[in-house]
């Protein structure tokens, strides 16, 4: 990311929203991140993680996440982050890095996911990778939107739908 965050003014159907401001997300930001994780609801901790998540559960995940392995971006409204897109890998490089983006209700429809991806995505090809992977369960339709933007092959497999996609 560069040096000089970007400040993104977000429009809604409806009147002008205030600008966030959008930056990498760093090991220095794992409490923030584990706040805005824990802010999401019920539903959207499965559509997020594929299961059920304590609060507890995601101050561990978090605390445990290799920064050397990934890399985020996010968006912050007042100081409170209110969508993260990630990408993160294994040791070998093998496998492209996996996609994952949260978003708070109040912000979403408004194409800051879709930005944040593109960001991160720009962030993992200076990394040296080409492609990466995203799943997501079925009715998740922001991150199908997301997914549909980035042009990629999609496939149904089993009970949740995967994709793979170009960094360039």
């Amino acid at each position: 990311m560069s040096a000089n965050p970007i400040t993104a003014p977000l429009y809604s159907t409806g009147p002008r929203i205030q600008a966030v401001h959008i930056r990498g997300v760093t090991e220095d930001d794992a409490s923030t991140l584990i706040d805005r994780l824990c802010r999401l609801s019920d539903f959207d901790r499965f559509r997020r993680f594929f299961s059920g998540m304590s609060n507890e559960g995601i101050a561990t995940m978090v605390q445990q996440f290799d920064w050397s392995r990934m890399c985020a971006v996010g968006a912050f409204f007042e100081n409170l982050l209110v969508s993260v897109s990630e990408l993160g890998w294994h040791d070998s490089k093998m496998e492209p890095p996996e996609l994952a983006v949260s978003t708070d209700e109040h912000w979403r429809k408004r194409g800051l996911s879709s930005l944040l991806t593109r960001e991160v995505c720009k962030n993992a090809r200076r990394t040296g990778f080409a492609q990466a992977r995203a799943a997501w369960l079925p009715g998740n339709d922001g991150v199908a939107s997301i997914i549909k933007g980035l042009n990629g092959t999609c496939w149904h497999d089993g009970s949740v739908f995967k994709d793979e996609f170009s960094l360039s």
